[in-house]
């Protein structure tokens, strides 16, 4: 993903006006899919101003602004994200999604079982698909940059640096005392993970798949022994997401061909304010 912004603005160790430019054209990258976004969940005017609010809240927020100010790469995990979110109903384009997240920050990985299962109306078929499509991307990444020592090497400079890294951040690096409530919320994250591929079942509405992938983003987080502020835009999307797209007249029937008059009398405050 660096390659082609160090061929633009190739600098030094103490100049990085690459990787600046990267976590900028993330950042705005991000904006522009959550303004698709709104428009694929909802029709229409109501769709762009969804599409807006989401995007305006995403830049807006102080913890994207930080991604940008430090130039990490957050924001790419944060794009994977709702890329993903789009191509819910392209069993292979979310599949090969999460595989090119799980390669860029191993993190997305957690989602698997969830988008494998996506809008919940998945059949032994849509999920096969979704895994094709994670191994081939997750797999072909991988391979094409795996250094000289192998897979080995790999680990021991990715996820066996962080298992062994201190962090001032962190209560479990803090207090190594911790360790069994950090194994058990460790635990807990992994039957979280696997468990939404399950349950609720029945279909789910894009917000709902949003809030299920924000839980999981957050427990996964919560065991990390070395946890960073910036880390907080991979699951702030979701979170907008879950948020602000479900619509009444779907999570609550009930709602969906209520009068208007009969929703002012029970809620006169909240819609005087809307107006």
């Amino acid at each position: 993903m660096y390659v082609p912004f160090e061929w633009l603005w190739p600098g030094s160790w103490n100049y990085l006006p690459a990787a600046r430019a990267a976590t900028i054209t993330f950042d705005l990258l991000t904006i522009g899919v959550l303004i698709l976004l709104g428009t694929r969940l909802r029709a229409g005017r109501d769709g762009r101003r969804l599409g807006l609010l989401l995007a305006w809240l995403w830049a807006a927020c102080p913890w994207s602004l930080l991604d940008i100010e430090k130039s990490t790469n957050d924001g790419l995990v944060a794009l994977i994200v709702v890329l993903i979110m789009l191509s819910l109903s392209k069993p292979v384009r979310r599949g090969m999604l999460v595989g090119l997240g799980a390669a860029a920050k191993f993190f997305p990985a957690s989602l698997l079982p969830l988008i494998a299962v996506g809008p919940g109306d998945a059949d032994q078929q849509t999920v096969r698909k979704v895994l094709a499509g994670f191994v081939i991307a997750a797999g072909a990444s991988v391979a094409l940059f795996l250094p000289p020592g192998g897979l080995t090497e790999m680990w021991n400079h990715t996820i066996g640096f962080q298992l062994t890294r201190t962090d001032i951040f962190s209560i479990w690096a803090l207090h190594p005392g911790l360790a069994p409530i950090k194994v058990a919320v460790e635990g807990f994250a992994v039957i979280l993970a696997v468990l939404v591929a399950f349950r609720p079942r029945g279909v789910r509405t894009p917000a709902r798949v949003a809030a299920l992938g924000a839980a999981v983003t957050i427990a996964v987080q919560l065991p990390a022994l070395h946890w960073f502020y910036l880390y907080i835009v991979w699951f702030l999307p979701l979170v907008l997401t879950a948020v602000l797209a479900d619509d009444p007249a779907v999570t609550q029937p009930e709602l969906r061909d209520r009068p208007a008059e009969a929703e002012a009398e029970e809620h006169p405050t909240v819609l005087a304010s809307t107006a």
